[in-house]
């Protein structure tokens, strides 16, 4: 029980860590007039995959003397993306509900996109039916989550969960 207790406490650490300095770089980049700039998600890309691995590692090594699990490495990396996505989300609900400017770029931006997808005549017909596509802060705050914390993090903490196991075989060579 007390392992399991370290582990959410570690992952939760790190990932308040990792939310809060995706809300502030986001914030940055808004103020700076730069949020659709295409070097800003390679830059969240490598800040999340740093923090990942770093909590990953940081845990098998200061927690677990050197040993962990591929499942372990998963479950760490994964909740800290998890945390982070909370807290992100979080601060993506409150952006977009106060910066109606952004939030109705975002929506123009995923219009469009969904006409391209649908050519136009079925997305038509989609918007202008009863059961119009409508979006909104939370849909938006909560699908950033979803693919970039969720899908986007599980697969990052399955990558970085086969590079950080180590079992005492491993340890036992190294040494030699």
């Amino acid at each position: 029980m007390t392992y399991n207790l370290t582990l959410v406490k570690h992952a939760s650490q790190f990932g308040l860590i990792l939310g809060a300095t995706l809300s502030i770089f986001e914030l940055m980049a808004y103020l700076l007039g730069i949020l659709y700039a295409p070097m800003l998600g390679n830059i969240f890309l490598i800040v999340i995959s740093m923090s990942v691995f770093f909590s990953t590692k940081k845990y098998r090594d200061e927690k677990l003397q050197g040993i962990i699990s591929f499942k372990d490495a998963f479950k760490v990396g994964y909740l800290t993306c998890i945390i982070a996505g909370i807290t992100w989300s979080v601060y993506l609900y409150f952006q977009y509900l106060f910066a109606p400017e952004l939030f109705k770029t975002l929506s123009d931006m995923a219009h469009e996109v969904y006409n391209e997808l649908y050519s136009g005549t079925k997305y038509e017909g989609m918007i202008s039916g009863s059961s119009k596509l409508t979006f909104t802060p939370f849909l938006f705050a909560f699908s950033s989550f979803f693919t970039k914390m969720g899908i986007g993090g599980a697969i990052l903490s399955l990558f970085l969960a086969s590079l950080l196991k180590r079992n005492k075989n491993q340890i036992r060579k190294n040494n030699i």
